[in-house]
C-alpha cells in the first residue's frame, strides 16, 4: 500500500524541466539586461538571486525568501524606495521598485495577485515557461483611500530571443551527394540512397555585443541506420568572439546496404558564455532511403598497385545489392580484349559478397584492368591500373630459368610416359611371339606322357 502512495505521489507531483528567463533590470539610469538557467517551479525570487549572483556590477537586497516568507525587492544596488512626496504620515506617492512579467512576449505586464491589493511577493510568481522578468524604479500614486490613481511607468520590453537566444543559427545547408536539399532550421525530409554522402554546414553567430560564447560545437546522430546502429558526428569545439560568424562543417557516408525506411537525423547545437548560461538548440529532420528496383554496385576494390615481375596480381572485389530485388551477376575482368576471370553468382537483395580473382600478367608496365558486372540487362564497370615491375637481367634469367625448368618437367614428364608406352608394348609383342613354341612344347610332353602310359601297361 505504501508503495502505491508513493508511486501516486510520483506520479502528481509537478515535473520539473530546464528553463531560461530572461531579465531586464531598470534602475533609471543604467539597464541591466540577460538571462539565467532556472527549473520551472522556481520563483522570480529564484530568477533574481541567479542574476544577482552572475553580475558583478549588480548588486540586489531581497528582504524575506527564507524559511518560506514572502520576498520582496527592497534595494537595487544600494537605491531603496520611498515617499516622493516626502509626507511619510500621508504618502500618495511612492517611488520604489515594481514587479514586472512577460505578456505574450509582446510588453511587460502586472503579474496576478495572490490577494488583491495587496501585490504580489517575487517568491510568490512562479516561472512555468519561457518568461521575461522585469524590475524597474518607478512611482505609483494613491487615492486618500489608497486605491491606485496612476500605475508606475513600465519599463521597455526586451523580447525573450534577445535576452537568452545569443547563440543564433545564420544560415543551414544540407547537401545530398552534392545537391542542396533547401531546408532550414523548422526541419524537413531529405532523400538519400545507399552509400550516400551527407555533408551539413551550419553558420552561428554570437549576438553579444561584448560577450564571447565558448566551448561550441556541433553533434550530429542518425539513429539505426547502419544495421540498427547510430552513426554519429561532431565538430570540435571552437569560441565565437562577440558579433561574429562561424561556420561549423561535419558530413556522413551512409553504409552501402540500407533498409528502404525512414530514419531521424537530430542536431545538436551546444555553447556556454562566460555567465555559464548554456546554449542548446535541437534540429530534427527525417531521413528517406529512394531504392532503384535493380541496382548494384562495386563497393570495393582491393588490389596491389605495383606488382614484382615474378609476381601474378590478385584483385578482391566487394558487390553490394542495394536494389528492391535479388540479382544475378556475371563478372567480367578484362584488359584490352584479353579476359583474365569471368564468374556467375546470385546476391539477394540487401546483401553483399567479396570476390577474389588471380591475374596473370606477363608483360611489364601499366595495365589497365576493367572489372565489369552485368545484371538485369544493367552493366556496371570499374577501371583499375595495375603496374608490374620490369625484371632485371638476374631476375630475367631467374624467370628464364623457371620456364625452362618447366618446359624440360613437362618434358621429362612426356618421355617418361612415352618410354612407359613403348615398354609397355613391346612386352606385348614379346608376349605374343613366344606363345606358339610354348604351346609346342606343351604338345610334345603331352604325346610323350600318352605313350609312357601305353607301353608301362601293355607289360
Amino acid at each position: 500500500m505504501k508503495k502505491i502512495g508513493l508511486f501516486l505521489l510520483l506520479i502528481l507531483m509537478p515535473f520539473a524541466y530546464a528553463l531560461k528567463t530572461g531579465v531586464v533590470i531598470d534602475d533609471g539610469a543604467k539597464i541591466y539586461k540577460g538571462c539565467v538557467d532556472i527549473n520551472s517551479q522556481d520563483s522570480a525570487y529564484d530568477v533574481l538571486k541567479a542574476f544577482d549572483s552572475q553580475r558583478d556590477e549588480l548588486k540586489l537586497t531581497i528582504d524575506g525568501g527564507t524559511l518560506g516568507t514572502p520576498a520582496f525587492l527592497r534595494a537595487v544596488n544600494g537605491k531603496e524606495g520611498g515617499c516622493a512626496d516626502n509626507d511619510i504620515n500621508n504618502c500618495l506617492k511612492w517611488r520604489g521598485w515594481n514587479f514586472w512579467i512577460a505578456d505574450n512576449d509582446n510588453h511587460f505586464t502586472e503579474p496576478p495577485e495572490l490577494s488583491p491589493g495587496w501585490g504580489m511577493a517575487i517568491s510568490d510568481y512562479k516561472v512555468e515557461a519561457q518568461d521575461v522578468i522585469g524590475i524597474n524604479f518607478a512611482i505609483t500614486e494613491y487615492n486618500a483611500d489608497f486605491s491606485t490613481k496612476s500605475k508606475p511607468e513600465k519599463p521597455d520590453y526586451i523580447k525573450y530571443d534577445g535576452l537568452c537566444n545569443k547563440l543564433k543559427i545564420k544560415e543551414i545547408d544540407i547537401e545530398v551527394d552534392g545537391d542542396n536539399e533547401h531546408i532550414d532550421e523548422q526541419g524537413g525530409e531529405i532523400e538519400v540512397k545507399s552509400g550516400s554522402e551527407i555533408e551539413i554546414e551550419i553558420e552561428l553567430k554570437n549576438l553579444y555585443e561584448d560577450i564571447e560564447i565558448e566551448d561550441v560545437y556541433i553533434k550530429a546522430e542518425i539513429e539505426d541506420i547502419d544495421a540498427g546502429e547510430d552513426l554519429t558526428k561532431d565538430t570540435g569545439e571552437e569560441y565565437i568572439l562577440p558579433q561574429r560568424d562561424e561556420t561549423f562543417r561535419l558530413g556522413f557516408n551512409l553504409p552501402q546496404i540500407l533498409e528502404d525506411d525512414e530514419y531521424e537525423l537530430l542536431i545538436n547545437i551546444f555553447g556556454v558564455d562566460e555567465y555559464n548560461l548554456e546554449y542548446f538548440e535541437e534540429l530534427n529532420y527525417d531521413i528517406e532511403v529512394d531504392k532503384e528496383s535493380h541496382e548494384i554496385v562495386l563497393d570495393d576494390i582491393e588490389f596491389k598497385k605495383d606488382i614484382g615481375c615474378r609476381q601474378t596480381a590478385l584483385i578482391t572485389i566487394t558487390i553490394a545489392n542495394i536494389g528492391e530485388n535479388d540479382e544475378e551477376i556475371d563478372i567480367t575482368v578484362s584488359e584490352s580484349g584479353k579476359i583474365y576471370e569471368t564468374d556467375t553468382f546470385f546476391l539477394e537483395e540487401s546483401d553483399k559478397t567479396q570476390k577474389y580473382y588471380t591475374l596473370d600478367i606477363n608483360e611489364p608496365g601499366n595495365h589497365v584492368i576493367r572489372i565489369e558486372a552485368e545484371y538485369s540487362g544493367k552493366a556496371i564497370y570499374e577501371s583499375i591500373i595495375i603496374e608490374k615491375e620490369k625484371c632485371d637481367k638476374k631476375e630475367q634469367n631467374a624467370v628464364s630459368l623457371e620456364q625452362t625448368d618447366e618446359k624440360d618437367h613437362k618434358e621429362e614428364i612426356q618421355l617418361e610416359f612415352t618410354d612407359t608406352r613403348n615398354r609397355n608394348t613391346a612386352q606385348t609383342k614379346t608376349r605374343g611371339s613366344i606363345l606358339p613354341y610354348v604351346l609346342l612344347v606343351l604338345f610334345l610332353i603331352g604325346i610323350a606322357t600318352a605313350l609312357l602310359v601305353i607301353i608301362t601297361l601293355s607289360r
